[in-house]
């Protein structure tokens, strides 16, 4: 009868690696290779990681039903456990935003600069200069990245942001016949491992973490975002790998910004920080530059880190045809501002507050205007709401008004009633 040493032999000599036969058919890493007659990967030489990332893949296969493997249960006193530091590629001892070893959730609205973000601490962790624990120390970064291009898009980026191209990776997958395949989990983990081995990785972009789960899984199911996320929680621990995830955010009109988060409460559950990129209502200056608030919303491996003022820049870059024509690239890049003492959660409640003086402004115009039977020049109407709202505000909800067929604006800067507002009010 084969034993499981042989049948992970034959694994590795159909293919694949020692790690990953070790991992599905429960053997040591050592055992097999002595079998084998082969050392083991580098990596391995580090047992605590070696086996961690065989017990998070042995486990995954068990839980979806690929092993059979009899579980058993053992018990440890809290005394036999040793305290350890929490590690930190962004922060410092007293905290920070993205910890070494868990998952981080970057989350935001559409068009908001998360990607934007994310290049920005990239190419910091390329060129040493992030402060953390590897600063001085330059680190290869992972990307993944379903949404966008690499040619167009991402390599642009990373340039505008100054990063160490050279220390950054695509992440790819392969069948054995050497077709292109998506990157999945459980499944890939061993093989990112040694990657990220390899290639000195200290950070692992999903961009979004939607990518990475399964299709058969249902996102706004608890349970099941958890059967693809706590293997990924563990490969970072074990590969002591940041793991940083960017994520949509669902239209809310709460002001917790953790339930706007897309899918099932559970991602932002297991994630050990939460980040959270939220536009800044521009009351005061409808017309002014977008001017954005970047805010750490879940900290459970430390106190949580002060809120700080963004604004995307546009960056042309200058580039060449591989015939020698030169063209020109757009892109973009975060221009930091000043700390800020608000969090994500406070504005909101501001947005939801000038969204209500915006509903009383609509409504008192409609009604100001109803009781004129003539056209009114914009001047005038700036005149009788000087008080209550700035011109650039005025405009723009007289804009709104006339769109949605509420008033009427048969001259350029005048306006009126519709006939059937006016008849109604009369």
């Amino acid at each position: 009868m084969i034993n499981a040493v042989e049948s992970a032999a034959r694994y590795v000599q159909d293919g694949y690696s020692l790690a990953e036969a070790a991992s599905r058919f429960g053997v040591s890493l050592d055992r097999l290779a002595a079998h084998l007659s082969e050392p083991p990967p580098e990596w391995a030489e580090d047992t605590t990681a070696a086996q961690a990332l065989t017990t998070v893949v042995r486990e995954a296969e068990e839980a979806s039903g690929d092993e059979g493997a009899k579980r058993t249960v053992r018990f440890k006193a809290a005394s036999g456990i040793r305290m350890r530091r929490t590690r930190w590629l962004q922060g410092d001892q007293q905290g920070g935003h993205i910890p070494l070893g868990a998952i981080t959730l970057l989350a935001g609205r559409e068009g908001i600069g998360k990607s934007t973000i994310s290049y920005d601490v990239i190419a910091k962790v390329t060129q040493g200069t992030l402060r953390g624990e590897h600063y001085g120390t330059p680190k290869g970064v992972v990307i993944y990245a379903t949404e966008d291009d690499w040619e167009p898009v991402i390599l642009p980026r990373l340039m505008a942001a100054g990063a160490d191209t050279a220390r950054v990776y695509r992440a790819d997958a392969y069948e054995p016949t050497g077709e292109l395949d998506w990157i999945s989990f459980p499944r890939d983990l061993v093989r990112l491992a040694e990657q990220c081995k390899e290639h000195d990785v200290a950070l692992l972009v999903l961009d979004p973490i939607m990518s990475i789960i399964d299709g058969k899984l249902d996102t706004h199911k608890d349970r099941e975002v958890r059967q693809a996320l706590d293997p990924l929680s563990r490969f970072a621990a074990a590969a002591g790998v940041a793991v940083l995830g960017l994520i949509h955010v669902n239209k809310s009109s709460g002001t917790d910004p953790l339930n706007s988060v897309m899918g099932s409460r559970a991602f932002s559950a297991v994630a050990r920080s939460v980040l959270y990129c939220i536009a800044v209502p521009k009351a005061d200056d409808p017309e002014g530059p977008d001017e954005f608030l970047y805010s750490q919303e879940k900290c459970n491996l430390g106190p949580k880190q002060g809120s700080q003022r963004y604004k995307i820049e546009t960056v042309a870059l200058e580039a060449e045809e591989e015939n020698g024509d030169p063209f020109r690239v757009y892109t973009s890049k975060v221009a930091w501002g000043d700390v800020d003492s608000r969090r994500a959660g406070d504005v909101m409640e501001e947005s939801h507050k000038v969204s209500r003086q915006k509903g009383g402004l609509r409504k008192d115009l409609g009604e100001w205007l109803a009781k004129r039977d003539d056209l009114v020049p914009i001047v005038e109407i700036h005149e009788a709401f000087d008080g209550q709202a700035k011109r650039g505000t005025i405009d723009v909800t007289l804009g709104r008004m006339v769109d949605a067929g509420e008033i009427e604006r048969p001259v350029q800067g005048m306006y009126r009633a519709t006939r059937l507002t006016r008849s109604t009010n009369s």
